[in-house]
């Protein structure tokens, strides 16, 4: 269920971009040879990368990084980056299927244990940021409505999208921008953490500006 804000928001622009949610690897990755060749883990959406476990009594399973050498994937559960391209080994748990996160990407999550997903509706949002090769920008999006009328017709919704940029060696700034301004839906959802992956270098301060 955490992941049900990315789901939703690709569902959303397949609506307006015709791109699958998903993918192949070689649809993001043309010039990768060895993509055309992996059918056994796939895209979700261009900044997930999974690998689901199909064999019996497996405890680590290969996997192919795609993608050229300035493209690095973290490890979902452990943040731990790996350069593209290669294949590596990786530990399958029963509990976690092989999850990896596609630098320069943003992607939303609900991280509130709930027993149905309409019961996370309101929930605050969690937004990992996976820096790209350079540690100087990532980019995403979120889109939400109530899920489940016909009120988005009417505007009922928000299409946000997130900047992770570099402004200098002391400076980085998260915006958060309107992509739609016809959407207008009031939510009690709010960004409550933010997840950096790949940052080299703690912050000693943050500072919030709205408005």
């Amino acid at each position: 269920y955490s992941l049900l804000p990315y789901w939703y928001t690709l569902f959303y622009e397949h609506t307006l971009t015709g791109k699958p949610v998903m993918r192949p690897l070689w649809a993001e990755f043309p010039d990768d040879e060895n993509a055309y060749d992996e059918e056994r883990e796939w895209l979700v959406g261009a900044g997930l990368l999974v690998r689901p476990v199909m064999e019996p009594d497996v405890t680590s399973i290969s996997l192919y990084l795609p993608g050229r050498r300035n493209v690095v994937w973290y490890e979902w559960a452990t943040n731990k980056p790996k350069p593209a391209p290669g294949a590596i080994y990786v530990d399958s748990p029963l509990e976690a299927v092989p999850r990896f996160q596609r630098s320069g990407t943003i992607i939303p999550t609900w991280e509130r244990v709930r027993r149905a997903s309409t019961l996370m509706r309101h929930d605050p949002i969690t937004l990992y940021i996976a820096t790209n090769f350079k540690d100087d920008f990532a980019n995403g999006t979120i889109y939400m409505d109530d899920g489940e009328s016909f009120e988005y017709q009417k505007g009922e919704y928000l299409y946000w999208g997130f900047t992770y940029k570099k402004v200098s060696d002391q400076l980085f700034t998260i915006t958060a921008k309107n992509l739609d301004p016809n959407g207008k839906m009031e939510t009690e959802s709010y960004i409550e953490k933010i997840v950096i992956r790949g940052v080299r270098y703690y912050p000693k301060n943050a500072h919030i500006y709205l408005d």
